[in-house]
Order: C-alpha cells, then structure tokens, then sequence
C-alpha cells in the first residue's frame, strides 16, 4: 500500500516511515512550488551553461536587486535529493 502511495505521489518509499526523507522531500517541493509561483523558471533556464564566474555574478546581481527591494539577499539552498547516491529506485 505504502509504495502505491509513494508512486501515485512521487516521492521515495521512505517519505512516510522516515522524518528526514519526508522532511527533506518536503523542502524540495516547496523549492519547486517557490520556483514556479515566482516565475523564475526562465530566469534559471536561461542560466544553464554559463561559466562558474558568470553564475556568481548573475548571483550577486541578484542579491543586489533583492536588497534594493527590501528582500532578504540569503535565500534558502536547494537540498539534495533523498535518492540521491542509493539504489533504491524512485
């Protein structure tokens, strides 16, 4: 039952017996609802395949547009997945 669950959701097996996969999980949905309620998908789409130093200044441009507007420039890191680096298939 709990894998039928895991796969109509689309999270790994051990999101409903293990607190940090769920909690984990959980933060990487967020990310992505963030991402796209926020619009800033072609933002990043746009940025695949630009040099290291040329990400970090598109980073602190940003952080210089986020102050100028009263935001907080220390958004959260994105984590890695719970699947990432097993072979438990999800």
């Amino acid at each position: 039952m709990a894998r039928a669950l895991a796969q109509v959701f689309g999270v790994p097996i051990d999101y409903f017996n293990d607190p940090g996969v769920a909690r984990s999980t959980d933060e990487q949905l967020a990310c992505l609802a963030a991402i796209q309620d926020a619009g800033v998908t072609r933002i990043a789409l746009r940025a695949v395949g630009l040099s290291p130093r040329a990400l970090e200044t598109l980073h602190e441009v940003i952080d210089l547009i986020r102050a100028e507007e009263g935001l907080p420039t220390d958004s959260p890191e994105p984590r890695p997945s719970p699947t990432s680096g097993t072979s438990g298939g999800g």
